[in-house]
């Protein structure tokens, strides 16, 4: 088995971006040099799941959704399932849901989506966490 990964798979370029216009034009200068785009919170729900769709049509690079999910178990395995449907890669949830919300992202894992737990948040500082 084969476990290397190539540079360009190693490289995910974060669209932090406010709208799906500059959005558009980082896809288009980098999709063949990036393995993925994160699509965060803010972008995602201003343009909604087309923004993922506009990724998928302007390059090959997969689309990672940066959400942090964080509710109850029956909704985040309905989220993750809907995110499914959009051919994403990565999402995430938020690892301070506790074990009911990490154990139904591993019961979702047969749909082809990798889902990554945010233990803390970067704006959470060192004395908040004391």
């Amino acid at each position: 088995m084969n476990l290397s990964i190539s540079a360009k798979d190693r490289l995910i370029f974060a669209l932090d971006l406010p709208s799906r216009k500059e959005a558009e034009k980082y896809v288009r200068l980098l999709g063949e040099s990036v393995g993925c785009f994160k699509v965060g919170l803010e972008l995602f729900i201003k343009e909604g799941p087309d923004i993922i769709k506009m990724v998928k049509e302007n390059s090959p690079a997969s689309t990672f959704l940066d959400l942090k999910l964080h509710d109850i178990p029956a909704t985040v395995s309905s989220a993750l399932i809907s995110a499914a449907t959009h051919e994403v890669k990565f999402i995430t949830i938020h690892g301070s849901g506790g074990k009911s919300i990490l154990q139904t992202a591993a019961e979702v894992k047969n749909l082809g989506l990798e889902v990554l737990a945010v233990t803390v948040l970067t704006s959470v500082s060192e004395l908040e966490l004391e």
